[in-house]
């Protein structure tokens, strides 16, 4: 985990297993997703493999006092947890047990589980909407007798019979507010991951699908689905797998496997959509935000392997980045798509 100071670009403390870490965890496990923030800014959760690491944030930024937020293994299934999101008060942390395909409820102070959910099949993303918690689950609904299924950490999951590949993707939709009312579920893309909420609206990247789905929060229906595949003829998919909407209306969808984000004029739920261009990123975007007008953009790969031994490099020997720019005009997006045509091998206009 690295604590960085986007005014100055520079790394300000790093946390980890490594003796030159400047704050030592008991565990190197990752989770899912990446770190959130309390409300009011005060502490910080970090997903790991059998729960969360909670810190407490100095007045400079960076951390302190990790205290580890332990989820059972149950059937030898550990927790795997994916996202985190705070209620509005900041005293309950709701998390995406990814490997036991439920949502919890924990007491952010005392760590206590108070309330379970059960959920589809491994819950990636969250985000809460007033008394509405939304969950992208990647391996969809549940399985149904007779269909052709997939074995993933012990659940059976309805699966393409030659390539294994999940064949749903769902959205389930839980009452916080009323724990003994169902859990619902919005049909949506395959191998739904990020979802964010903007303006009445909730924005899911369904991965596999190359698509945005959009979702109508009053409604709780699927009100437009956005295509992120700015090259039609390609055989291979661009992984969109992250999303955020600006003050001035651009949808920006970061796109894995093209190093680029795409970005769109969104006008409403209701309003289709506009493709602007693309804007070129290091190697394999994962994770976008806006943070006063800037965007920040984190890359898995980012500038690719830097392993300074002889030795033969590995899949992991890459050295990931962080990149942050204001957001140009469209024009200028324009401009600028030609170059991620170019760098992709892509052809056509």
């Amino acid at each position: 985990l690295v604590i960085t100071d986007l005014s100055t670009g520079k790394v300000v403390q790093k946390i980890g297993t490594n003796a030159a870490d400047n704050l030592r965890i008991s565990s190197s496990a990752v989770g899912q997703e990446g770190p959130t923030y309390s409300p009011d800014g005060t502490s910080l959760w970090l997903g790991q493999a059998t729960g969360y690491t909670k810190f407490t944030v100095n007045a400079d930024g960076t951390l302190a006092n990790p205290v580890a937020v332990n989820i059972p293994t149950v059937s030898g299934h550990q927790a795997l947890v994916a996202a985190a999101v705070f209620s509005a008060d900041g005293s309950t942390v709701y998390g995406a047990v990814n490997g036991q395909n439920k949502v919890v409820a924990i007491d952010a102070a005392t760590g206590t589980i108070n309330q379970t959910w059960t959920t589809g099949t491994a819950p990636r993303g969250l985000a809460l909407v007033g008394g509405k918690l939304y969950v992208t689950n990647e391996g969809g609904r549940p399985a149904q007798a007779g269909e052709t299924t997939m074995n993933s950490y012990g659940t059976n999951v309805p699966a393409n019979r030659e390539t294994g590949a999940a064949t749903t993707g769902t959205v389930s939709v839980i009452n916080t507010a009323d724990t003994s009312a169902a859990v619902s579920t919005i049909d949506v893309g395959l191998h739904p991951t990020a979802v964010y909420a903007a303006k009445g609206a909730l924005f899911v990247t369904n991965t596999v699908d190359n698509s945005v789905s959009v979702i109508d929060t009053k409604s709780d229906k699927v009100v437009q689905t956005i295509s992120t595949q700015p090259w039609a003829e390609s055989s291979v998919g661009y992984e969109p797998n992250a999303v955020t909407l600006t003050d001035d209306g651009r949808l920006l969808v970061t796109l894995g496997r093209a190093n680029a984000v795409a970005v769109y004029r969104y006008s409403g739920p209701a309003q289709p959509a506009r493709y602007v261009g693309l804007l070129p990123t290091d190697y394999f975007p994962s994770q976008i935000a806006t943070v006063g007008n800037k965007i920040v953009v984190s890359n898995t790969r980012g500038i690719d392997a830097r392993r300074s031994t002889t030795a033969a490099h590995a899949t992991h020997d890459t050295t990931s980045s962080l990149t942050q720019f204001t957001l140009p005009s469209d024009d200028v997006v324009k401009s600028y798509t030609p170059k991620v045509f170019q760098m992709n091998g892509w052809s056509g206009d």
